[in-house]
């Protein structure tokens, strides 16, 4: 006799669309910072109509143009 964790499983709906499906081959980057930091990276967001993301990306290619690394552009 099945135990109900396995008919659980066996009644599961399949997932929906993975992370992997929607955003391809691209890597999640993260940090833990001050609440502050937070709460003015998200007013800068919506100061300038841009996503948090957009604004972090274009952080993370200046810290590359100033180190001399190549951006994703290169």
């Amino acid at each position: 006799m099945a135990n109900k964790f396995t008919t659980a499983l066996n009644r599961r709906q399949p997932p929906a669309a993975s992370a992997t499906t929607t955003r391809g081959r691209l890597k999640h980057i993260g940090g833990y910072f001050d609440p502050r930091l937070s709460t003015q990276l998200r007013h800068l967001a919506v100061a300038e109509n841009r996503s948090v993301q957009a604004l972090l990306a274009e952080a993370i290619e200046l810290l590359f143009q100033n180190r001399g690394l190549p951006t994703q552009d290169q």
